[in-house]
């Protein structure tokens, strides 16, 4: 995500703020940090404030006075907010609507506030169990171990290790390994290693946050660095990955990424040794082995919406409105059929309603239906489903397009709703009972390979 890059460059600039003895340049890094952190709340709020406080909070203990700490918990929050207003203004939006939408409403999309904040607390244990739920992530888990401490041993190189054994350790943990090849290619290997590091950040924090009262108490003033607070980052990465999953997510690998690759340098105390240093550069190099063949085999994958490997069939297709492009077979013959019917109209008279995304419309060059851009379980509030329900009872579009998906719905419901119906429930009644009665004809598009739902075409005109 773009997010992770601007908290990246913001790691880097921190990195380098605690070298800098001149005023212009910490002028400088304030600025561009004020500046990213503003950027990240426009991509993402959750990262932006959660990387805006870690900022500050790092700045607070690295700055050489209290009138560079007040200037910095001032200014910074200041220049976001007018990177922020600025954007916002340039796109033609109203400040307050960015408010509302942004922030208000998709918190109580989500759950609520009171909710919310439960979420990060859930993380260490979905972890624990997802590292326990299945006798192969066991397995995994062992093995990942053992290289581990194989980089542990072939890092001191005092050891009197001859390098014919040397050879043969490394030998024989490949060897181990080949059996667990396809979980590698099937990105099991990256999931086990992230779980790993979800639990090494909190586990940091806390040694961190410890050695912080240590300070504050008198203690070990001598070794604190406040360079070390960088480990916030990654943490605040995982915060707002569980804030919006709301439990365990898999695919934290940038938040582990960055933690391993930050250790090294902010935690001496933690991964000073050379050993240590080989363990986190091996399970990093791990990580990015079962990454790389994973995006290979399955470049994007969320919910039912997955795009098959690089070496799958496709189709330059010649699109009337966007031309050549080179699409998946199976996507072309899902969105062909729906082309062809809802453009044997003229333009003006074209509607067409995609639910709960509007991949059709894109496809096909017609406008979402009254601006329905999008109606997703844990994106769309009450209100605006509720007004979509009773535009469909008194005057629906002539077409609709419906991917009807309630594994994924129940699952959405667990997770933001305490497992209460959500509003979509009562439009997928709504949509269903029309069709069932015969009020609407339709026909069932070709749902793509790995695909559970069920696509529909519906014309509501008879």
């Amino acid at each position: 995500m773009l997010s992770f890059t601007v908290e990246i460059v913001c790691a880097i600039l921190l990195l380098r703020f605690a070298d800098q003895t001149r005023k212009k340049h910490r002028i400088w890094t304030l600025s561009l940090l004020g500046f990213f952190c503003g950027v990240c709340m426009l991509i993402r709020i959750n990262d932006g404030v959660l990387l805006m406080c870690s900022v500050l909070l790092i700045e607070c203990f690295s700055l050489p006075s209290r009138t560079w700490r007040i200037g910095a918990l001032l200014a910074m929050p200041v220049l976001a907010a007018l990177t922020i207003l600025v954007v916002i203004l340039a796109l033609g939006e109203s400040p307050s609507d960015w408010w509302v939408y942004s922030i208000r409403s998709a918190a109580a999309i989500k759950g609520g506030s009171s909710r919310l904040w439960t979420y990060p607390f859930r993380l260490p244990l979905g972890t624990l169990r997802e590292l326990t739920r299945d006798w192969r992530f066991l397995v995994l888990t062992a093995y990942t171990l053992l290289v581990g401490l194989i980089a542990f041993l072939l890092a001191d190189i005092k050891r009197k290790f001859s390098r014919c054994r040397q050879w043969l350790l490394i030998a024989g943990t490949l060897f181990l390994g080949i059996p667990l090849w396809r979980n590698f290619v099937h990105g099991n290997a990256g999931r086990v290693l992230v779980a790993f590091t979800v639990l090494a950040i909190y586990l940091s924090t806390f040694a961190i946050a410890s050695r912080l009262y240590s300070v504050f108490r008198g203690r070990c003033a001598d070794s604190w660095n406040p360079a070390e607070l960088i480990i916030l980052i990654p943490l605040g990465q995982l915060v707002s990955i569980s804030l919006s999953a709301a439990r365990w997510y898999p695919n934290t690998y940038p938040s582990a990424a960055l933690f391993l690759i930050l250790a090294p340098a902010a935690l001496p105390w933690l991964v000073g040794s050379k050993q240590r240093r080989a363990v986190c550069y091996t399970w990093t190099a791990m990580l990015t082995l079962s990454i790389g063949i994973d995006k290979l085999r399955s470049p994007f994958d969320w919910f039912n919406y997955r795009a098959r490997s690089v070496d799958a069939p496709r189709t330059w297709f010649q699109n009337p409105a966007f031309g050549p492009m080179l699409i998946e077979n199976a996507q072309l013959n899902l969105f062909e059929p729906v082309c062809s019917a809802v453009n044997a109209h003229p333009f003006a008279e074209r509607e067409l309603l995609s639910l709960p995304f509007t991949f059709p419309n894109y496809f096909c060059n017609i406008p979402p239906w009254h601006g329905y851009t999008q109606t997703f379980y844990d994106t769309s509030s009450r209100a605006t489903i509720m007004k979509l329900v009773q535009e469909l009872k008194t005057a629906p579009p002539e077409w609709i397009v419906y991917q009807r998906q309630l594994d994924v719905l129940s699952r959405n419901e667990e997770a933001f709703n305490g497992g209460h119906a959500l509003p979509h429930r009562e439009l997928d009644v709504v949509i269903m009972q029309n069709l069932f009665t015969g009020h609407w004809s339709f026909i069932l598009l070709p749902a793509p390979p790995h695909d559970t739902s069920c696509w529909f075409l519906i014309h509501t005109k008879q």
